[in-house]
């Protein structure tokens, strides 16, 4: 796969599709990350400690802004897990969170840290 290239410590923006209208589910949850210990949390249903899930452009897209401070700590190839809550109790069954490689990999921005 060829990777489009950005610099530790750019803003991302995501789009995501999912399978149903985003009304269709009480709540979806993404996690994005280089490193699986140190994923940035993403939720549609406001949480403390997440970043906020928005509407798309259409009932079936999800947008999602990873910022700066969050980019700054990662390094090498970015994935997304998206998992989709059709009830109030999560179900243990997570097989629809399967890591989706974004094409995109994190370099680390030398002249950043000179500056």
């Amino acid at each position: 796969m060829t990777y489009t290239k950005i610099a530790s410590g750019t803003t991302l923006n995501i789009v995501a599709t999912i399978p149903k209208s985003i009304t269709e589910y009480e709540n979806i949850l993404m996690a994005v990350y280089t490193n699986q210990n140190t994923a940035v949390k993403c939720s549609y249903v406001e949480k403390a400690g997440f970043n906020k899930i928005e509407d798309g452009d259409i009932a079936t897209e999800l947008k999602v802004t990873i910022n700066s401070a969050q980019t700054a700590k990662m390094d090498g190839c970015i994935y997304y897990e998206i998992k989709l809550v059709d009830s109030l109790t999560p179900s243990e069954n997570i097989a629809d969170s399967l890591p989706i490689d974004l094409g995109i990999k994190i370099i680390p921005n030398v002249l950043k840290s000179i500056l």
